[in-house]
């Protein structure tokens, strides 16, 4: 597998042998350990990083690793990366040391059913809630502000929300996004 990673608008592709991904979840569960206590995040000490976090840190390492040519660490973080978050086909990484900057964007899974453009047929309410579930991301803190990310179907990215100061806040327009989003689905807001 392939993984992009784009450091200072420069990017460049990981590759990642698909056996290695599957195979060194010993390795893995070790850095899960590692950071299950915690762990400093630039300027922030984060109390239980959660699954983009910890990407975020190995992404860090990742960079590390790029800097000093350790192809070895470059791969192994890549496929950790890949392993804890399938889906993810690009890290745009902070090289300002903002750990919680790094952005971990990830695609869709083309045989999963969807209402795109060009599919016109809605889907049913259980599969639209599905959908919406994949489409609209979790709430996230990004160092001190809050975001959440809305898979568009037309360009096959993830659009990042505006940075909100308060959790709730992002919360409840995530919500206004997510029913947005499933109304289309089920085809009432075609």
């Amino acid at each position: 597998m392939k993984l992009r990673v784009t450091i200072n608008d420069a990017s460049r592709d990981v590759e990642v042998p698909d056996d290695t991904i599957e195979q060194a979840t010993d390795f893995f569960d070790r850095m899960d350990r590692d950071m299950d206590g915690g762990w400093q995040m630039g300027p922030e000490w984060i109390e239980k990083p959660d699954r983009i976090q910890r990407c975020q840190i190995a992404a860090d390492k990742l960079l590390a690793a790029i800097g000093s040519s350790n192809l070895d660490l470059m791969e192994m973080m890549a496929a950790y990366i890949l392993n804890r978050v399938p889906d993810t086909r690009e890290l745009v990484i902070d090289a300002d040391g903002e750990m919680l900057n790094t952005e971990v964007i990830r695609g869709r899974d083309e045989a999963r059913p969807t209402a795109a453009p060009g599919n016109d047929a809605p889907l049913s309410r259980m599969d639209a809630l599905e959908q919406a579930n994949r489409d609209v991301g979790k709430v996230y803190k990004a160092g001190k502000v809050y975001r959440f990310a809305v898979f568009d179907d037309s360009t096959g990215d993830w659009i990042e929300s505006p940075p909100m100061d308060r959790e709730d806040q992002a919360q409840a327009l995530r919500t206004k996004a997510f029913e947005s989003r499933y109304r289309y689905l089920v085809g009432e807001d075609r």
